[in-house]
């Protein structure tokens, strides 16, 4: 049996990541992505990720992405082997 490289990909997703679904109104989609690129981002999920990430760092929640831990408002950024 041949390797489903996309089966694959989808169960990873599945077991690995949350999936957050966000509407927004017709025409701000565009905007959004405008201004995503606008900043130096690839994509608007990229863009909302740092978005969010900036608002809980700012709040004082700690941040946990793959090995790297930030915490707080400071600029210490832990990276876990």
């Amino acid at each position: 049996m041949a390797f489903d490289k996309k089966k694959y990909d989808q169960s990873f997703a599945k077991d690995n990541y949350d999936r957050i679904a966000l509407n927004v109104k017709k025409g701000d989609k565009e905007l959004i992505a405008n201004r995503a690129k606008e900043v130096g981002y690839d994509s608007i999920t990229e863009y909302i990720k740092h978005l969010i990430y900036d608002d809980m760092k700012m709040s004082g929640k700690t941040i946990q992405i793959g090995n790297i831990t930030q915490k707080g408002t400071n600029n210490s950024i832990n990276i876990n082997n």
